[in-house]
């Protein structure tokens, strides 16, 4: 199932962890996308991490299912969990540390330099469980720049001057009429991407450098959900998004069963 331009990822975020059995989670969510391919062959299965899960933690997580993940060093081309300690932190935003600010980052404004090889691409979170076909959804996603299960509303104190941003930003490229909104977004912990789509629309890659030049994901916590709900509202059609209820999973940090 080769994309248009390149490959077909599944992907997640992860860490290294000091006892294997911690990877028990990550390796429960690779089972059941194993259990959920019928074509493993047609994707490629990326982890990418910080640098600190060592060959042996490696070989043990790939032990544990028939396909193969590709483990990535976010740090080795220095464009992901850059250096930002003298930035800070809004108060009431404080008990969020850098490293989920830097996840923040990650998956609208870093996670790009790291598919430049890929067509399509779904994000299915270490603390997510899967129970619906893999297969099915990536060809659907021919048809679309994002495909996601769930809507979900942010609270005003994580996304504090972010629509004020974006309709400014707007305003600069001479868009007109734009309106204020609330910060909904797609719930991101298992979300779709059609790389091809989405590449060639420069208004989208000119606003996430405006937000990353900004600092405000790690200033007041702005996080890839409603900013990705703000590039679906503003620089997407409605029928270029899916919200697809059969996308059923378990979502484990927030013990929530989604679309069952």
């Amino acid at each position: 199932m080769d994309g248009e331009n390149g490959k077909v990822g599944i992907t997640a975020l992860t860490k290294g962890y000091a006892n294997l059995n911690q990877y028990d989670t990550l390796i429960r969510r690779n089972i059941a996308i194993e259990e959920n391919c019928n074509n493993p062959d047609d994707f490629e299965f990326v982890l990418f991490h910080e640098g600190n899960i060592p060959l042996e933690h490696q070989n043990h997580i790939n032990s544990k299912t028939q396909i193969k993940f590709k483990f990535i060093d976010i740090r080795e081309i220095g464009k992901a969990f850059r250096d930002k300690n003298h930035i800070e932190f809004d108060p009431e935003t404080i008990k969020f540390k850098l490293n989920y600010r830097h996840m923040c980052s990650f998956w609208f404004v870093d996670f790009w330099n790291y598919v430049e090889n890929f067509s399509r691409i779904v994000r299915i979170d270490e603390d997510c469980i899967v129970d619906f076909n893999i297969d099915n959804l990536m060809l659907d996603l021919k048809s679309y720049s994002s495909i996601y299960a769930h809507d979900f509303l942010d609270l005003p104190f994580v996304v504090k001057g972010m629509n004020d941003f974006t309709l400014e930003f707007l305003r600069s490229k001479k868009y007109k009429g734009v309106k204020e909104r609330d910060p909904w977004g797609p719930y991101t912990n298992i979300i779709a991407l059609n790389l091809d789509k989405l590449r060639p629309k420069k208004i989208i890659s000119e606003y996430v450098d405006a937000i990353d030049k900004s600092d405000c994901i790690y200033i007041y916590r702005w996080g890839d959900l409603p900013l990705w709900g703000e590039v679906f509202h503003y620089f997407l059609e409605s029928n270029d998004v899916k919200l697809d209820k059969n996308l059923v999973y378990f979502h484990g940090s927030h013990n929530q069963k989604v679309n069952y």
